[in-house]
């Protein structure tokens, strides 16, 4: 009985992070049996979702969680986001407000189409990373444990999702800049999908030509320019 109670909470507590992100169907996260609850690894299979739901969930900003595909203008979004893309344009233009309804649209799909006997299981295939933060947090992780290092950038070559917020924004270093050659060279060579919002248009972004080369590879002639006023000041 202990189990059971136990196992509602966790599927409660998923249901609501999937109700903030305008996600139906995880009902059935509360209703299994008594005869399934008896397998472990079932049970550990709901623990670590509601885990890695709550995690990502929270890494939204709050001013980007309603973003949604369906409440973009195809001048708001300009690009086929279902391929590797590439969206730039002026501060406030509304890049990471598009890359944000990108992401939870792939969510979403992952969410309906991974499943363990009825159980939604959280997407770990799709990820955004703002740009300035992601370097900054491999960078503190040199001269610590080698291991996570590698550990986290592996992740990052091979998430069949990834989409890099405010690329050439920050302090661009040697070391940062091989990091992300390395990280750009294995979703090239595998033709992962990737996206990118940048200030600046490939060109401009101040990367060798090496980067700027693997990038135009991933993207392609899939990129556009946002225009208008900043958003934020009106």
């Amino acid at each position: 009985m202990q189990a059971r109670q136990g196992v509602m909470r966790l599927g409660e507590a998923l249901a609501g992070a999937m109700a903030e992100l305008g996600i139906a169907g995880y009902g059935n996260a509360t209703r299994l049996s008594m005869t399934e609850l008896a397998d472990i690894n079932r049970r550990e299979a709901v623990r670590m979702t509601v885990r890695d739901a709550l995690r990502q969930w929270s890494r939204v900003p709050e001013r980007f969680r309603g973003a949604r595909l369906g409440r973009l203008s195809a001048s708001e979004l300009p690009i086929n986001w279902r391929k590797s893309w590439y969206l730039s344009g002026h501060v406030g233009s509304g890049k990471t407000h598009a890359a944000y309804a990108i992401y939870h649209q792939w969510l979403s799909e992952y969410v309906h189409l991974s499943r363990l006997r009825g159980i939604h299981i959280w997407p770990r295939g799709v990820r955004i990373e703002y740009m300035p933060d992601l370097m900054n947090g491999l960078r503190a992780m040199v001269g610590n444990d080698q291991a996570d290092l590698e550990g986290a950038t592996q992740r990052l070559e091979e998430c069949p999702r990834l989409i890099l917020d405010d690329l050439g924004a920050g302090l661009q270093s040697e070391y940062a800049d091989d990091i992300l050659l390395r990280l750009l060279e294995a979703r090239y060579n595998n033709g992962l999908y990737t996206g990118f919002t940048s200030n600046h248009k490939i060109g401009e972004t101040g990367y060798n030509d090496r980067i700027l080369s693997r990038i135009a590879g991933i993207v392609g002639s899939n990129k556009a320019e946002l225009k208008g006023k900043d958003r934020r000041v009106g």
